[in-house]
């Protein structure tokens, strides 16, 4: 939390910055209260890296509203962190805003079925029609194959040419 408390006021003075790094940096839900606001003045983002940070579902409550505010995001990585379902339905009332998202990194976390369910109905829906990757790979807890094969189904019928990785 310290580093986040150091980096947080020079973010808010980068209003048109694209690309934010922060892989690694064991930033866990304290961490993400305190980049939080900081992350609500960067409109302009096109990348955010949050991989390998201990973020879990509280963390992810914290950061939804901010990435609201990301029209430009294309590419969000939430990958190696320890998102569960209750995070990830956050995410999923929150990625819709973000008309340009083509590239979503949710690998190596504890997503279930009932999370893998939420981000589906949002393919089904056609509430992700940018997004082009998704990497839901070594997610355990998304146990149901009959629930992977849908997924893949729809994801093929909406004509989805990019990946899609379980």
């Amino acid at each position: 939390d310290e580093g986040c408390r150091t980096i947080a006021p020079a973010l808010r003075t980068m209003p048109n910055l694209k690309d934010l790094d922060l892989y690694d940096n064991n930033i866990g839900d304290k961490g993400c209260r305190t980049i939080a606001p900081a992350l609500r003045t960067m409109p302009n983002l096109k990348t955010l890296d949050l991989r390998n940070n201990n973020i879990g579902d509280e963390g992810c409550r914290t950061i939804a509203p901010a990435l609201r505010t990301m029209p430009n995001l294309k590419k969000l990585s939430l990958g190696n962190n320890n998102i569960g379902d209750e995070g990830l339905a956050v995410l999923s009332n929150v990625v819709p805003a973000m008309r340009k998202l083509d590239t979503l990194y949710l690998n190596v976390n504890k997503i279930g079925n009932v999370g893998c369910q939420c981000l589906l109905e949002l393919i089904e829906n056609d509430s992700l029609q940018s997004l082009t990757m998704l990497n839901l790979g070594w997610n355990p807890n998304i146990s149901s194959e009959e629930l992977k094969t849908k997924f893949k189904r729809v994801w093929s019928e909406k004509g989805k040419k990019g990946r899609l990785r379980f």
